[in-house]
């Protein structure tokens, strides 16, 4: 077991490295100041633009910059201290501690030239308990008048007050069948709010473990995909 979780390190660590850039001291290139973020288009020599944007570019190119601005602000919320000490409360700190000494030990007697770390091994079981013992992953949620299986109808409801104010912009509509009731599975955006639900999918799960590693002091990068 111990040697697998060494292989993930290396792994881990040799597509890190792979992915640097090939040098490292090249200056970026200047490029001129657009404070309204939106696509600058080249002119002809008399500076008018010869081709001048369209109303779906300027729209599209508000929307990314509104994305953007909406994301920097997302991320500055793991860095909240207060916030942080309440995921420090629902991680087990010392137990992990413990799980990761002891695989560092037994790594280091099965390779004594391992290049590998407490962090390291904190991190896996960090990882291991984030997905195994903390967090749900849900399709269709149960019930919650019957206790039965629901089916997620595929339409969206409006959002109330208190679901707006966790950022569930979105709130599923699930029908269970048995007793005719239809449920709210609010997708909040929220990781206060996910230390409380601990469930969802993709999102919440990317969400919570990042502030689940911030609150560790791991360095930690929130990917958006907006393809």
């Amino acid at each position: 077991e111990v040697a697998d979780w060494m292989d993930q390190i290396r792994v881990t660590k040799l597509n890190y490295l792979s992915n640097l850039p090939a040098s490292r001291t090249q200056l970026p290139v200047t490029q001129p100041s657009n404070p309204s973020g939106l696509t600058q288009h080249a002119g002809n020599s008399e500076g008018q633009s010869s081709n001048p944007p369209t109303a779906s570019t300027v729209t599209t190119d508000s929307v990314i910059l509104k994305v953007l601005q909406s994301n920097i602000q997302h991320v500055l919320v793991y860095e909240n201290l207060a916030l942080q000490e309440k995921a420090l409360a629902c991680i087990p700190v010392q137990e992990l501690k413990r799980r990761s000494q002891e695989k560092l030990s037994r790594a280091r007697k099965l390779d004594k030239g391992t290049n590998v770390s407490d962090e390291d091994f904190l991190l896996l079981e960090l990882l291991h308990w984030f997905k195994e013992e903390f967090f749900q992953w849900v399709n269709d949620i149960l019930c919650s008048k019957c206790g039965g299986q629901t089916k997620s109808r595929g339409e969206s409801l409006f959002p109330n007050d208190d679901e707006m104010k966790w950022g569930a912009n979105r709130v599923e509509d699930h029908y269970c069948s048995a007793c005719q009731f239809s449920n709210r599975f609010p997708r909040y955006n929220n990781p206060e709010k996910l230390l409380e639900t601990r469930c969802g999918r993709c999102g919440e799960w990317a969400n919570c473990f990042t502030l689940c590693c911030r609150a560790l002091g791991f360095e930690a990068r929130y990917v958006w995909d907006y393809t």
